[in-house]
């Protein structure tokens, strides 16, 4: 099982509807930390109970009844509030304490050891953060549905609570609606002065491929600099079925908001201080642009061609380093969240995500030439041993989609296969060298 998410945002965004989900959002947070300290008092006497019991138990301390009379006067000071939104309250703060009071016991434990063992102990202890949580909407009670492309959520406005409606895009309703799996309740968010619903869900994980290796066709993919991702399709006879640059048309603007970033910083030396100009946003925006498509086109061009697995660069590895008018690009560069993204709607199409060893992979030509130079003008551009210019993430893409293969068919083998293999290849087959002419010298003796 795997939970996904669809953000929408709402069309009909006015100063008035701004104003309410803003004071909604304060009103709900506000009573969520009234009810998470009400919890951290008497937490000794919830955590002895199940789910159910905690939450009736908190339920009896904060709100009256005709049978019962609570011990907090949480009805006087947030009246009316919606009883399916103050069970999603009680949930809530109830897990943010407990997972307060776990962290806390395990910093207790692992200092108590530590200093048992005449060990130094310098890490700091958890404190109890404010909560801040997005207001989930109960369907039919605080969610409704229309047939005109609308969306009722109901909303604090003028003392009281009603129903609010949203207008969204059709497409992105057709979109959700045609996703299989358990809906959950939405939420709403505000990022600057957009308004957006989230609508999450938990869907089956799809049977992914599962194809012999001598069958697989995979891509190889750099993510880089210059090119926001580079494509390399190849099936396991070393064939090229395909190369592909992936790029969007908002670098220039990215870069301009970079270097004006940059500027400012060096003449305030206050980073704080571009909030003001919403230039951190901005920045932000381009960047979440860039991810969303890059993953939608890597995607894309792998179902067309029918690959079984997507490789990438193994993100845990730290960050080659660039030259320095690119260090600050590479920095905004959303790896992790293409990579992350791309797992995600890979699977749902019953496509498998592997990683290979990045060391190396730009550094060394696919032709087995040896290291590379990178051109000063332009840092795509490199000139192999053999004085070949050639693309460099070209070039990359190659030797990731070799180093998969090699690696899975050196995988079943021994280690004295293994080396009987590289004595007869006079190559070395594993390691940071691996390119692709490595992989066609591996065919080459196995056949």
């Amino acid at each position: 099982m795997s939970i996904v998410s669809y953000d929408v945002e709402i069309l009909n965004n006015t100063k008035e509807i701004r104003n309410i989900v803003a004071n909604t959002m304060a009103i709900y947070n506000s009573a969520l930390n009234y009810v998470c300290n009400v919890v951290y008092d008497n937490y000794n006497d919830i955590s002895t109970l199940n789910n159910l019991e905690s939450r009736m138990y908190l339920e009896r301390l904060i709100h009256n009844t005709k049978n019962n009379i609570a011990k907090y006067d949480f009805d006087s000071k947030y009246y009316k509030l919606p009883c399916y939104l103050l069970r999603d309250i009680e949930a809530k703060a109830i897990g943010h304490v407990s997972s307060y009071i776990s962290n806390l016991n395990n910093y207790k434990k692992e200092r108590y050891e530590s200093i048992s063992n005449g060990k130094k102990f310098k890490k700091k202890s958890p404190k109890k953060a404010r909560c801040n949580r997005l207001p989930s909407f109960y369907k039919n009670n605080m969610y409704l549905e229309d047939n005109d492309n609308t969306i009722k959520l109901k909303l604090f406005t003028d003392n009281t609570w009603k129903y609010i409606k949203f207008k969204l895009k059709k497409r992105d309703l057709n979109y959700i609606s045609k996703i299989n799996g358990k809906r959950f309740n939405p939420e709403i968010y505000m990022v600057g002065k957009k308004i957006f619903v989230k609508f999450s869900f938990e869907i089956n994980d799809l049977k992914l491929t599962n194809k012999d290796l001598k069958d697989r066709i995979i891509c190889g993919v750099d993510l880089g600099i210059n090119n926001d991702a580079t494509l390399s399709i190849m099936d396991s006879n070393g064939t090229i079925l395909g190369r592909h640059f992936v790029n969007t048309n908002n670098k220039d603007r990215l870069n301009h908001l970079l270097n004006k970033k940059r500027k400012i910083q060096r003449k305030s030396g206050n980073y704080k201080f571009l909030g003001n100009l919403h230039i951190v946003n901005k920045i932000n925006s381009i960047n979440k642009n860039i991810v969303n498509h890059t993953c939608s086109e890597i995607i894309k061009i792998c179902l067309s061609y029918g690959v079984d697995v997507i490789v990438f660069e193994n993100l845990r590895h730290k960050f080659r380093r660039a030259k320095k008018s690119y260090r600050q690009r590479l920095h905004h560069w959303k790896k992790i969240s293409i990579f992350n993204k791309t797992y995600e709607m890979a699977h749902r199409n019953g496509m498998r995500i592997s990683t290979v060893n990045p060391k190396g992979t730009s550094m060394y030509a696919y032709d087995g030439s040896g290291k590379v130079e990178r051109d000063e003008n332009n840092y795509s551009i490199c000139v192999f041993q053999n004085k070949k210019v050639y693309n460099c993430d070209l070039s990359a893409s190659y030797n990731i989609a070799s180093r998969y293969f090699v690696r899975e068919y050196l995988k079943p083998l021994d280690a004295n296969l293994r080396l009987a293999l590289e004595t007869k290849a006079s190559l070395k087959l594993s390691g940071t060298t691996v390119t692709y002419n490595t992989f066609k010298v591996l065919l080459n003796v196995i056949n």
